[in-house]
């Protein structure tokens, strides 16, 4: 467990550092995108596909020799040996404590709970008939919020769009949302997060995905 977080928090660390170093300040939008998922999905998956080398003395091992034989082919000595070697497997210590998992469970726990919540309050909202503007179905809320999109669903405050705030720029941005299923980055990063909350890099690369 430690040598997987090892390994990935600094893959994480360096291909984020390339991306603000290379990336970050482009124009390349669709690159970015997807070089951010892709070496977020890499680093987090492919300590777990780490092939280890590893030489170990077999338990029984057999010698046999045939030697010593004679000119005249009248001497034949076979000899096999049996050797049985005993192997202590030294004691492995935990090194993380049980108290640690408890609260890194816990926390888990409260950030799945968080994130399965904000997909029922999402889905019942669906459940709602409002207009279709350009392609997209508007969904209005109570909440003060900004427009987001949802798939092919785009969230917006009653009151911003009553009062005529929904612009056809804000319209057009969120519908290069919607096509892209930039929905689905959001997903993958949100779920993650659950899991892997106490890595840094992990809401960094968040944050970017989201820009």
């Amino acid at each position: 467990m430690i040598t997987y977080l090892l390994y990935s928090t600094t893959s994480l660390g360096v291909s984020f550092l390339i991306y603000l170093l290379l990336l970050k300040n482009g124009k390349s939008f669709v690159f970015n995108r997807f070089y951010l998922l892709l070496t977020f999905l890499l680093c987090l998956s492919s300590p777990l596909f780490q092939i280890e080398t590893s030489f170990q003395s077999p338990l029984v091992s057999e010698l046999s020799t045939t030697k010593f034989i004679s000119e005249n082919n009248i001497i034949e000595e076979n000899i096999q040996a049996v050797t049985v070697e005993t192997i202590n497997k030294p004691f492995i210590v935990n090194p993380i404590p049980h108290f640690a998992w408890i609260v890194y469970l816990l926390i888990s726990a409260v950030f799945l709970v968080r994130f399965s919540r904000n997909l029922i309050r999402i889905n019942k909202s669906l459940e709602k008939t409002n207009p279709v503007i350009d392609g997209l179905q508007l969904v209005l809320l109570d909440n003060e919020t900004n427009p987001f999109s949802f798939f092919n669903y785009l969230f917006v405050n009653k009151k911003q769009f009553q009062d005529g705030k929904l612009t056809p720029s804000i319209i057009s941005h969120e519908k290069i949302h919607s096509r892209q299923l930039h929905t689905i980055d959001t997903i993958i990063i949100e779920f993650i997060l659950c899991l892997f909350w106490f890595n840094p890099f992990i809401w960094l690369y968040k944050k970017a995905i989201s820009e």
